[in-house]
């Protein structure tokens, strides 16, 4: 099988070693090429262009994110066995492990020739293949996982960046329905993210907790999170410029405030700022079940 891997990059610290642990494959039949310093959309468009563009060449594409350094040198190896075995499947993706919440994440992917993107207006969840539902999807996090480290060594303006993607997942301003099973699933990360730096106190992750709480707080849209972005360059120098004890301090205030709340009620609380009518029903569910969850717990204690 020949593989052509695919990376994006715009300014990570991983870019060098994510280079480096693709070349040391032992498996040498592969291609790769880079997708550099293009807008989020843009560079995300491009990418699935060119695999597409190259389906009569390459068996399978490999997306890898220019923070992600592969685990093993045998990764590819790895990948080809399992399409051997399981030539049905379209969608290969392969948990991580994330430096940010410190757990696999879901983010590796790898593609069959027959998958197919389509180009339209969607600037939040870019990698949505076409008729999506047509496709066999597989999530590993077991037999090929953990498939790379995620953002091992993450630069100041990176670790904000991560927290400000993670707000626009979140609330998605400018798009125009709320995918609420997505917000879950981000709101998630930022959960773990606040409970990694209560344990280790880092500064890269009170940026990225601070990152997250300035994309919700100001309603940050799309075009925020290109890394070029006049408003995300200036935001993080105003916090750049203070003491990182200062950064820590009120990453710390954040973060018990967050753990103060109960379930997902304060995601809910947010997301009313959003769509008011749907945040207020998911607002009274989760508030409704931590009152019952809270009353039986009480129940059982006494029985």
């Amino acid at each position: 099988m020949k593989l052509l891997v695919g990376i994006m990059y715009c300014i990570e610290n991983e870019f060098e070693q994510c280079i480096e642990s693709i070349k040391k494959q032992p498996y040498k039949e592969f291609d790769h090429f880079v997708v550099e310093k293009l807008p989020n959309k843009k560079a995300h468009d491009q990418l699935y262009r060119t695999f597409m563009g190259n389906s009569d060449n390459y068996d399978l594409f490999v997306k890898v994110d220019e923070d992600m350094v592969l685990v093993r040198d045998t990764f590819f190896e790895e990948v080809v066995e399992y399409f051997n075995h399981n030539p049905d499947t379209d969608d290969l993706q392969i948990s991580v492990y994330d430096y940010f919440t410190n757990r696999l994440i879901y983010g590796l992917h790898i593609y069959s020739r027959r998958m197919k993107w389509h180009q339209d207006n969607e600037n939040i969840f870019v990698d949505w293949p076409e008729f999506h539902q047509k496709y066999k999807r597989v999530d590993d996090d077991i037999c090929l996982a953990p498939a790379a480290f995620h953002c091992p060594n993450p630069s100041k303006f990176q670790a904000f960046h991560y927290g400000m993607h993670k707000a626009v997942k979140i609330t998605q301003y400018g798009r125009g329905n709320l995918r609420h099973f997505a917000c879950i699933v981000h709101w998630d990360n930022i959960l773990k993210l606040v409970k990694n730096f209560q344990n280790k106190n880092d500064i890269a992750l009170a940026l990225a907790i601070i990152g997250a709480y300035e994309g919700i707080k100001k309603k940050y849209t799309p075009e925020v999170i290109n890394f070029n972005n006049e408003i995300a360059i200036s935001n993080f120098h105003i916090w750049d410029s203070i003491q990182n004890n200062a950064i820590i301090s009120k990453a710390k205030q954040i973060s018990t405030f967050v753990t103060l709340m109960p379930n997902n009620l304060l995601l809910e609380i947010i997301l009313f700022r959003r769509n008011r009518y749907k945040g207020l029903k998911h607002a009274v569910i989760q508030l409704t079940k931590y009152i019952l969850e809270n009353k039986l717990a009480k129940y059982q204690k006494k029985a």
